[in-house]
């Protein structure tokens, strides 16, 4: 009865890990990204008023974690389901990212007085139009 029941644990345990051994790395992107966030979240609270900044906002992590796990983990499941040449786990992750930097952003310029997404545009627009003068004047 006690093989059974180890033999038993040892197979959910394999199979357990076999499921989250893929998706660790997206966990963990999600994780630096919320962290990020929450950094970036405190020193915009921070920088508008100290008592702005309370242990209660900091709670609101662990339900945007709990969603952004479940949703890597349903996208990765949906992998496996239907057809794995749909790249869900990273369409998910696409997602989550474009939400976080968007928010990281928000509290950058709130700090700082600009957007660093603004600044990262015309920087490309600035690279595009040196290198549409460049290639003009090769013609």
């Amino acid at each position: 009865m006690k093989t059974t029941v180890v033999t038993t644990l040892m197979y959910v345990g394999t199979a357990i890990i076999a499921f989250f051994a893929p998706i660790v790395y997206a966990f963990i992107f999600t994780c630096i990204l919320v962290s990020v966030d929450t950094i970036t979240g405190v020193m915009k609270a921070g920088k508008e008023s100290v008592s702005n900044i309370s242990s209660k906002k900091a709670f609101a992590v662990v339900p945007k974690l709990i969603f952004y796990f479940l949703l890597v983990i349903v996208a990765h499941a949906c992998s496996l389901v239907f057809e794995q040449q749909l790249p869900f786990v990273q369409l998910s992750l696409i997602g989550i990212g474009w939400i976080e930097v968007k928010s990281i952003d928000e509290n950058f310029s709130k700090i700082f007085g600009y957007s660093f997404i603004d600044k990262i545009m015309e920087g490309a627009k600035s690279v595009n139009q040196i290198k549409r003068h460049k290639d003009d004047k090769e013609l």
